[in-house]
């Protein structure tokens, strides 16, 4: 695109980005013409386009196979080159906040290194923003160019937008960057000294005059501290392809020689259907938590048609007969059924998160949001409260379940629990499943027997777990950014979009099935949820053939 056209267009965008929303600070929004014009050759201009992110229209380039992990690895390597072509010293923690890594620079040559990163055309549609003493970016955040003039900065993020495309809302940006810090010397102590805060270390012995300290210390710095989760984690996913014509066959017969007190809606088609949640599903793994180690599919004889074979694939599918005690009980139509079971897959770790294929990442997490560095779980309260009613047949599934969990651990001297929990990624420990079950060997048995969702059943790897590992030590309280979706819901629509958008939450579910609907809603739905999805997470992952 020629540099006037690029300008341009980038002048009518920013305007009309105000427009929709004035109370968004013009500093965060418009990056003026000028800069543009000062910063991109017609050259430079090519395979960039003007991006509309969150906060305004920005520069962005353009990769349709988008990584979000390898653009992070990608940052960090053409900075690396940089300084190595420049002869300045640096050195890097590959672990800084929030997975950030940090380039640190000490001050004889921390000058050098800005105003050549500024001046080198290579940088040309990066960004920047200051880092405070405390650690923390502000929000504004400008062209790598205005480097060249900021003497004042003791630290900076740098970073680039990527989109997949020129209308695509999956991009990269800051949270990929790379932060570059400033450290000063103490002649007196023969020691360097961070001039911005970091998790790894913010005082250092002088590599020149003691380098076996040096390394010592750097080898301290860059491993696994008290804080970082450095376990394995899996990921382990429930899946079922309700149109499987042999599927529909197994479950009619089950139906029909079923005499379970079922719970309201139990057997709804809603409830089995596919959306092709599986593929975002696997897909936002891949690109928003990357640290997993292993991902197991828990399924009924069915494999996705699109799923890669190959055999060094991190996905693995599991049938339901490889993890159940006894294999005459199936088959089972019945997720709490399948949850009890989920603890028994062959070489899960010990630490692993659990999946509905509903449940979307939609932002970069790290493995501390879902577990402690000393192994415990992080589970996540909702508002809504669990009535002191006995169960009826009003009550949803997730009400049976809970008021089901919470007799029975009242009766052994628990505390009594009138909290549901958001419907995210659980982090469960096999252990604590195995302890469960010796415990309550009736419960996981009498769940495991029941073809389809009745009313005795427990959520053993959900409100059960959570209260019984909150009362046994082995979970507390965390925090999420979450939003639940009906796809039924007359606003779904926008709401989804709304994060497709902003990327304002860390995860979303798509909670089908939940409501009756009519043939020509279910229709839109089917239409409607995989293309929204795909505006969502437009890269196919590494597991699509």
């Amino acid at each position: 695109m020629e540099l006037s056209k690029l300008a341009t267009k980038f002048k009518h965008s920013a305007v009309a980005s105000l427009s929709r929303n004035v109370r968004r600070r013009t500093e965060s929004i418009m990056v003026s013409v000028a800069s543009v014009k000062q910063n991109l050759t017609a050259e430079d201009a090519e395979g960039r386009i003007l991006f509309s992110a969150p906060v305004g229209p920005r520069i962005a380039e353009i990769d349709c196979n988008l990584n979000l992990d390898s653009l992070k690895k990608s940052n960090l390597l053409i900075i690396k080159t940089k300084l190595q072509e420049l002869n300045l010293s640096h050195w890097i923690f590959e672990r800084g906040d929030s997975g950030i890594p940090i380039v640190n620079i000490p001050s004889r040559d921390y000058r050098k290194a800005l105003e050549s990163i500024a001046g080198d055309p290579s940088f040309t549609s990066w960004y920047f923003r200051a880092l405070l003493p405390n650690g923390r970016a502000i929000s504004k955040e400008e062209f790598v160019a205005a480097l060249a003039n900021r003497s004042d900065v003791v630290g900076v993020r740098l970073y680039r937008y990527v989109a997949s495309g020129e209308k695509s809302h999956f991009f990269g940006n800051a949270l990929q960057g790379v932060d570059i810090i400033r450290w000063g010397s103490d002649a007196k102590t023969d020691r360097l000294i961070s001039e911005v805060w970091n998790p790894r270390a913010t005082e250092l012995p002088d590599p020149v005059s003691n380098a076996v300290s040096w390394a010592e210390h750097m080898g301290a710095a860059n491993s696994a501290l008290g804080y970082d989760v450095d376990f394995p984690i899996d990921a382990v996913i429930t899946w079922v392809d309700g149109d499987d014509v042999e599927w529909k066959k197994r479950k009619s017969a089950a139906l029909g020689n079923s005499d379970d007190d079922l719970v309201k809606n139990a057997v709804d088609v809603s409830r089995f259907e596919s959306l092709d949640e599986l593929r975002y599903c696997l897909r936002s793994i891949e690109q928003y938590a990357p640290w997993i180690r292993k991902i197991y599919i828990v399924t009924d004889r069915q494999r996705p048609n699109w799923l890669n074979s190959s055999v060094d694939s991190k996905v693995q599918i599991v049938d339901h007969s490889e993890i159940w005690k006894d294999s005459t009980e199936l088959p089972v139509f019945n997720s709490h059924a399948i949850e009890a079971n989920l603890h028994r897959i062959k070489e899960l770790s010990e630490h692993f998160l659990y999946f509905n294929d509903d449940m979307i990442l939609t932002s970069p997490l790290s493995p501390e949001r879902f577990f402690h560095a000393n192994g415990i779980s992080k589970v996540f309260y909702s508002r809504a409260l669990v009535d002191f009613s006995p169960i009826s047949d009003e009550d949803n599934v997730s009400t049976v379940a809970a008021k089901n969990a919470r007799q029975i651990l009242s009766r052994d001297g628990f505390p009594t629990y009138n909290r549901k929990f958001f419907h995210t990624p659980y982090a469960l420990r096999v252990s604590v499943m195995n302890e469960m079950e010796e415990r309550y060997p009736e419960v996981f048995a009498a769940t495991s027997r029941a073809k389809f969702r009745s009313l005795s059943d427990a959520a053993l790897a959900g409100s059960f777990y959570f209260n019984f590992a909150l009362s046994t030590g082995r979970a507390v309280p965390g925090r999420i950014r979450y939003d639940y979706i009906d796809p039924a819901d007359s606003i779904a629509v926008s709401r989804l979009r709304r994060i497709t958008r902003r990327r304002d939450v860390e995860v979303v579910v798509i909670n089908d099935g939940s409501q009756e609907v009519s043939e020509e809603k279910r229709n839109e739905i089917r239409r409607l949820v995989p293309r929204l999805l795909h505006d969502l997470l437009p890269v196919p992952s590494s597991f699509e053939m």
